[in-house]
């Protein structure tokens, strides 16, 4: 493929997942076209592919979790699981081992930057008409085409972290500063504030990293972590803490995780296993009082969920040596990449955000990861990536 193919076939893709989040098309042809394009871009990288490489220990919890979805679905056949889990696989193989390998880092971010910046100023023409906004009562609170802000927030991300090179170093630097900014007041005015702290997670963590060095940014990124489990550790009541941390419930997210918790406590085989790739609602609906979930609204307890302890690890394990890119990252693009991993990372504790599925923030989070792990076997290996250079 040639450079404009590449990101013709990124900007479509991504695209192709925002049908899923559109009241325009029926949620059945939105589904199909995402499995056409995933097809697609599938079938054209493994034509351009001359090597494949993939790093260890990721392939092999990549593997794993696969065979956990699978192995439920053998078993316990339902009919969620016979859509879900070949869309699991397909989506995870594209995003985090194919597309990394054929298409450079450059072309993946333009691609970002172009479909992020041209719905961010979608989002703003439409702004002034109530039937793009959200809830009434709800403030200046804008969705665009989408059915919520939170869509539209995560596309805006990807516009911003997309533009962030050109306004480093690209031919037009105001036009992109411009956009860049741009796309953070759309993620202001949809109010997902998941996603800023996501941001500021990014932002500090890349500043630190070309400012600093790994010295300084890997125990920024522990502290973030430390961080996290305390503030969790004290709203699950197991750590001591300020009693309005203890009862703050997250924007009605704590019961949900506690209902997940409890889900997979049920038995040592859920609790090692979980569930698969079935119905969360209905796996959470008996914990859970006078609601009916969508899922537990945090993408660590959704692999718990379905893959259980194992597949957890499994998840973890992927993540820790896609953030390895770290100790490495210096051109501005691999900074970039870490960036928008970081912030997904971040915003995957508030939103049933993985690696598999059609979603357009599964698309970011998986496709960051596996450019980032392609970054530590350029690097172990000293060899130039199989795809174009940056």
């Amino acid at each position: 493929m040639n450079t404009t193919l590449r990101v013709i076939s990124v900007g479509g893709l991504l695209l192709a997942t925002l049908l899923l989040y559109t009241p325009f098309v029926p949620p059945l042809l939105s589904q199909l076209l995402c499995l056409s394009a995933f097809l697609g871009v599938g079938v054209l990288c493994v034509r351009d592919i001359s090597k494949l490489r993939m790093h260890h220990r990721a392939a092999l919890a990549l593997t794993t979790l696969l065979v956990l979805y699978g192995g439920h679905l053998a078993l316990h056949p339902d009919s969620a699981g016979f859509l879900r889990v070949p869309a699991y696989a397909l989506s995870a193989v594209v995003l985090v081992v194919l597309l990394p390998e054929v298409v450079p880092k450059r072309s993946f971010l333009i691609a970002l930057g172009v479909v992020g910046l041209l719905m961010s100023v979608l989002a703003l023409l439409l702004a002034p008409f109530p039937t793009f906004r959200w809830k009434p009562g709800s403030g200046f609170v804008i969705k665009s085409i989408f059915q919520n802000p939170q869509s539209l927030g995560i596309i805006a991300v990807a516009g911003v972290w997309g533009l962030v090179p050109q306004t480093i170093r690209g031919k037009r630097r105001r036009v992109a500063a411009a956009g860049l900014v741009l796309c953070l007041v759309v993620i202001v005015l949809a109010e997902n504030r998941s996603l800023l702290l996501g941001l500021t997670g990014g932002f500090t963590v890349i500043f630190a990293q070309r400012y600093r060095g790994a010295l300084v940014s890997i125990p920024v990124v522990a502290i973030g972590a430390v961080g996290s489990l305390v503030v969790f550790g004290i709203v699950f009541d197991i750590l001591p803490g300020p009693t309005a941390l203890a009862t703050y419930d997250l924007n009605n997210r704590v019961p949900l995780w506690i209902a997940a918790i409890e889900a997979v406590s049920q038995s040592p085989k859920a609790l090692l296993f979980g569930y698969g790739a079935g119905n969360m609602s209905q796996l959470l609906e008996p914990y859970i009082v006078g609601r009916s979930p969508s899922g537990p609204h945090n993408g660590y307890l959704r692999m718990l969920l379905n893959t259980g302890v194992i597949g957890l690890i499994a998840y973890l394990r992927i993540q820790l040596d896609a953030l390895n890119s770290l100790r490495t990252a210096v051109s501005i693009n691999e900074l970039t990449i870490v960036g928008l991993l970081v912030t997904f990372m971040v915003a995957d504790l508030f939103g049933s955000i993985t690696f598999f599925g059609f979603s357009t923030d599964t698309f970011l989070l998986a496709g960051a990861t596996g450019y980032a792990l392609r970054m530590t076997i350029d690097h172990d290996e000293n060899a130039p990536s199989a795809a174009p250079s940056d």
